[in-house]
Formats: C-alpha cells, sequence, structure tokens
C-alpha cells in the first residue's frame, strides 16, 4: 500500500500543472486510507514526509487561486 501512495504522489509531481492539484488530492485520499489501515506502518516516516509535502502544495494551490 505505501507503493501506491508514494506512486501517486511522484505522479501528481510531475504531473502538468493543470492535472495536479486533482492528483495530489488523489494523494491525501490513499494517505488516509493508509493511516487507517496502517498507523504505525513500517513506512510511517516516509508516509508523513508525503502528507507534509502534498498538504504544503495544495495549500499553495489553494492561495494561489484564490489571489487570481
Amino acid at each position: 500500500m505505501f507503493l501506491k501512495l508514494n506512486s501517486l504522489f511522484l505522479y501528481a509531481e510531475y504531473s502538468y500543472a493543470s492535472k495536479q492539484t486533482e492528483r495530489y488530492q488523489a494523494t491525501l485520499d490513499d494517505y488516509y486510507s493508509y493511516m487507517e489501515e496502517f498507523p504505525k506502518g513500517t513506512y510511517s516516516r516516509e508516509v508523513a514526509r508525503i502528507y507534509q509535502s502534498t498538504a504544503k502544495i495544495l495549500k499553495i494551490n489553494s492561495e494561489v487561486k484564490a489571489n487570481n
């Protein structure tokens, strides 16, 4: 399940700008599923990094859209 989460994150990261918000949102959805199933999993450090990066990017994207 971690590999899927990591793949979604990388997919969003390397996507066209017009698709990134949608794909980062899918990453967050998968993060919540992962945490529900494996709250103290082996990859918890990497999962936390993915979550922090994704949340930060989504926040920045929403601020940019609000200013335009």
